[in-house]
Formats: C-alpha cells, sequence, structure tokens
C-alpha cells in the first residue's frame, strides 16, 4: 500500500517531468538547463526511466505480486498505449523516439499473466500471442508455455500441445512443457504420446537431480 501511494506521486512527477522535457526538445528552450534537456542530457533523448509509462510498468508489477489483478491490467494497458504511441512517432532532426524501460513483450507477458489470473483467457491469449511477436525465438519460451496453458483451459488442447512442442524445440530440458503437453495429449487420447512425454519428464528430472545443472523455464 505505501508503495502504490509512492507510485501515485512519482506518476504525477514523471509527468510534469516530460511535459519540460517535450517543451526541452521542441526547441523552445523552456525548462531547460544549461546541457540542453531538463535532464541534463545533450543528446535530447527522453530519459525513460522518469516516464510516466515506466513508472505505470512499476506500479502494475506492484499490483500483481499482491494479486490487485484488476488494477494491474489497467496500469499495464495504459503504459502499452503510451509507449506504443511513442513507438508509432516518427523521428525527425529535432526529435528522437524513445526507447523503452520494459520491452513491449514484458508488458505483454505481465498483462496476459494478470488476465489468466481472473480467468480471461482469451484475453491472455491474445497478449501472449502480442508477446511472442515482440520476443526473440529464445526469449519466447515463457509466453509460449503460459499461452498453450490456457489454450488447455479453454479445450483447445491441439493448440496447446502445438506450443509445448515449440517449447521443448527451443529447451529439450524443459520438463514443465514436457508435463503439461502429456496432458493435453492424454486429453486428445493420444495415450502412447502422452506416456512418452511423461516418461521425458522422469528421465529430465533424474538427470537434474544427477546434474543439478538446469532449471527449465515454467509459468511467469
Amino acid at each position: 500500500d505505501q508503495a502504490n501511494l509512492r507510485y501515485g506521486e512519482a506518476l504525477l512527477l514523471s509527468k510534469n517531468i516530460e511535459s519540460v522535457e517535450r517543451i526541452s526538445i521542441s526547441g523552445s528552450g523552456a525548462g531547460a538547463g544549461a546541457g540542453g534537456s531538463a535532464n541534463g542530457d545533450d543528446d535530447n533523448t527522453l530519459d525513460p526511466t522518469l516516464s510516466p509509462s515506466a513508472v505505470l510498468c512499476a506500479r502494475g508489477i506492484n499490483y500483481k505480486l499482491i494479486e490487485h489483478y484488476k488494477r494491474a491490467i489497467e496500469d499495464f494497458s495504459n503504459a502499452l498505449n503510451m509507449e506504443l504511441s511513442a513507438s508509432s512517432t516518427n523521428t525527425n532532426t529535432n526529435t528522437k523516439k524513445r526507447e523503452f524501460l520494459y520491452p513491449l513483450s514484458t508488458l505483454y507477458n505481465h498483462r496476459g499473466f494478470c488476465y489468466r489470473k481472473i480467468e480471461k483467457y482469451n484475453d491472455s491469449i491474445s497478449d501472449y500471442t502480442n508477446a511472442i511477436k515482440f520476443s526473440t525465438p529464445q526469449d519466447s519460451i515463457r509466453a509460449l508455455n503460459n499461452r498453450a496453458y490456457c489454450y488447455a483451459r479453454i479445450g483447445k488442447y491441439k493448440d496447446a500441445v502445438s506450443d509445448y512442442s515449440k517449447v521443448i524445440k527451443l529447451d529439450t530440458f524443459n520438463s514443465h512443457a514436457f508435463h503439461n503437453r502429456g496432458i493435453s495429449l492424454d486429453k486428445l487420447g493420444k495415450f502412447d504420446e502422452a506416456i512418452a512425454d511423461f516418461t521425458s519428464v522422469l528421465n529430465i528430472d533424474n538427470q537434474m537431480q544427477n546434474d543439478n545443472g538446469h532449471n527449465s523455464v515454467g509459468e511467469n
């Protein structure tokens, strides 16, 4: 609760700071010091750590941690709108595109997790799909795992199997994906394939106990 109060104060402050930075970048010089922009940078780049979207991300994560998922969704949605709007701004000689404090994939992953927790699985699937879109293949493992889980929860077991298979291709020691793919295969009546996946889980777990050198990626 104390953190949320401070985030609210920081949000008001960050909006004021960004307004001053935008005035400085536009060339009027208002609010700028000798260094150029209000934060003292010479390159006229907005400081992402002071942006309203950065504070919204942080507060959204705090809401998520205390399981206030609807409030977290609101903050992540507002942050996404800000970041998407900023990324669509064309660059020119006087302005520069602001860098994201959080990659879009991270924002979509956080919001997708919150939608999943309140059982809005279709919304969650949409967010995880966007997270995958803005991720490298290796960074998409978590989103694929979580999207597969959502597919399974709404009975789309073939889609779940497809996503878990992609995870396994990227991370051959991911026992979480083998286990859940086995469950979906069982639901589809593919019992021999399900048994093979559960056997893989046992083999991976035994190897991990012996090697103690690999951690699979589970849910967000």
